[in-house]
């Protein structure tokens, strides 16, 4: 079933996000986006003005700052610091905030959703060609936090976040094939209720996934060819990146990320940590070096898809051992109604088929002589059926195991 048509005029981009749509660029126009303008330090973005106040970060392509809305409310605005001049970075900017803006519409039901920031609005200074994004202000970064805290803190804190990331990406990956492409915990904010933390993705730049019939891909590091969707990517860039700059770390921990951080690489083994070395040379011996890595068609993380690492991390909170296996219960074999009607497959244990009704019959004397069976029907039980336990005799006539010391199963024993 295709997902709901999006509306995106309440977030400031004049667009109706269609199920039918294979491709959107043509679309992505700076006419579509309301109008913003800087003043001091007032940011008015489609006439909402908001005063400006401290820089909580900043990357290659923007800053974001903490704002007050006109009611008072506390939200973060994104500035691109560098403008928006060519018509490639004006879509790749729209791109980066339909993503978010589908992100949010389809977790935003479920529990502690939605798993990103909400988008407040969307504005475009043709002045300055810089673009805005008013959205949901968080508390800190996953990053800031691990940095501030000891080896004995991390070892809840890295289990927890991962487990709840591992929980997102998972619902993210069956819902639209998502992608971050640059997952690391800079790219994590959380909030808190109560003593409770919850994570949220961040900066989708480089991100990619599918709307219905609709891929989306942000950025310029990946080519128009490269993979959007590879389920073990972003939980085994995550989890690189802390194992190499997490400052405290305890060695039980490195330990399991160490573990946790094996790649197949055709048909050799090697460790995510150490560099991956590949015909002589290490893979990565740089941050930048993951993106290619992880893109790579023939890497595939042993342990990174998120059903995967969800079940290693119930282990590591179990202080059970990281190879535990897991039980795999096989699918029950069911016989379908028809198949009995019909008199095509087998019949269940303890039935035979009726050669009359073809129908599946329970193997007794009386069903026996009804069908017109022969009597050697009843020995047609299958081998293990015909197994009692101890004290206990098959009754031919029945089926059924009786007790040796009764009346019937006395009689048995003498024939």
């Amino acid at each position: 079933m295709p997902l709901p048509d999006i509306d995106l005029k309440p977030y400031g981009i004049n667009l109706q996000l269609k199920s039918s749509y294979v491709t959107i660029n043509a679309y992505l126009t700076q006419e579509r986006m309301d109008k913003a303008a800087v003043v001091g330090n007032k940011i008015s973005v489609g006439g909402k003005q908001y005063e400006r106040g401290d820089k909580l970060g900043e990357g290659s392509y923007g800053a974001t700052f903490s704002c007050k809305g006109p009611d008072g409310t506390a939200v973060a605005i994104k500035e691109i610091k560098d403008g928006l001049i060519s018509q490639l970075d004006l879509q790749n900017f729209l791109k980066e905030i339909i993503i978010q803006i589908i992100l949010v519409e389809v977790s935003k039901t479920e529990q502690y959703g939605p798993y990103v920031p909400r988008v407040f609005g969307v504005g475009y200074d043709p002045q300055t060609r810089r673009g805005y994004i008013v959205s949901e202000l968080m508390r800190g970064t996953l990053n800031g936090l691990t940095s501030k805290l000891s080896a004995e803190e991390n070892d809840i804190v890295i289990p927890s976040s991962l487990d709840q990331i591992a929980h997102i990406l998972d619902f993210f990956g069956r819902q639209v094939q998502f992608n971050h492409r640059d997952c690391k915990d800079d790219n994590i904010m959380y909030i808190r209720d109560g003593n409770r933390r919850f994570y949220k993705l961040i900066d989708f730049g480089f991100s990619c996934l599918k709307w219905n019939n609709l891929q989306i891909s942000g950025g310029n590091v990946f080519s128009p060819t490269s993979s959007c969707f590879k389920r073990e990517r972003d939980l085994g860039q995550l989890m690189y990146n802390i194992r190499r700059y997490t400052p405290a770390l305890s060695q039980e921990l490195k330990d399991w990320l160490q573990k946790s951080l094996m790649a197949e690489v055709g048909a050799e083994k090697c460790s995510i940590v150490d560099g991956c070395e590949i015909h002589g040379k290490k893979a990565i011996q740089a941050w930048k070096d993951t993106y290619n890595f992880f893109d790579r068609s023939n890497i595939h993380p042993l342990y990174a898809a998120p059903h995967i690492l969800i079940k290693k991390l119930g282990y590591l909170r179990e202080k059970k051992p990281f190879s535990t296996p897991h039980v795999v219960v096989e699918p029950r074999r069911s016989i379908t109604r028809n198949s009995e009607k019909t008199g095509t497959g087998a019949c269940p244990p303890g039935k035979i088929r009726n050669p009359k009704t073809r129908r599946c019959i329970k193997i007794t004397s009386s069903a026996a002589k009804k069908a017109g069976l022969p009597a050697a029907a009843l020995q047609l039980l299958p081998e293990q059926e015909q197994k009692c336990s101890a004290g206990k005799i098959l009754n031919p006539a029945t089926g059924r195991c009786v007790k040796i010391d009764g009346a019937v199963g006395r009689q048995l024993m003498k024939a």
